[in-house]
């Protein structure tokens, strides 16, 4: 992942791609796109720190399950993100992911 410099400030967050040497030409088009999944996890967050010592007894497992599958889903998002980089850049082919009919790169009519 590249470095970027992250400050939380009360509520606020601010997010420096500075250092990444990236183009900020998409960047609020795919931070809209990413920030229900944030939302989400932060207010998963806060209910679980919200409950009680006997609801946190009866749900903490379930939570933790669920947390794990969260965590694979997000790590399994970044893996095809930088996939989608990869083929962006030709470094890799869509073909040899399980798209064979995209051999040679050109598109199929549907």
């Amino acid at each position: 992942m590249k470095k970027v410099d992250l400050e939380v400030t009360g509520s606020r967050l601010v997010i420096d791609f500075k250092r990444t040497d990236l183009s900020t030409e998409t960047l609020l088009e795919r931070a809209e796109e990413v920030l229900p999944l944030l939302i989400a996890l932060i207010s998963a967050d806060d209910t679980l720190c919200r409950l009680t010592d006997e609801e946190f007894a009866e749900r903490d497992r379930a939570w933790q399950a669920m947390d794990l599958m969260c965590q694979a889903a997000t790590q399994s998002a970044t893996r095809r993100a930088e996939l989608l980089e990869a083929i962006a850049s030709g470094k890799e082919s869509i073909a040899a992911h399980g798209f064979p009919e995209f051999s040679g790169e050109k598109s199929v009519d549907v």
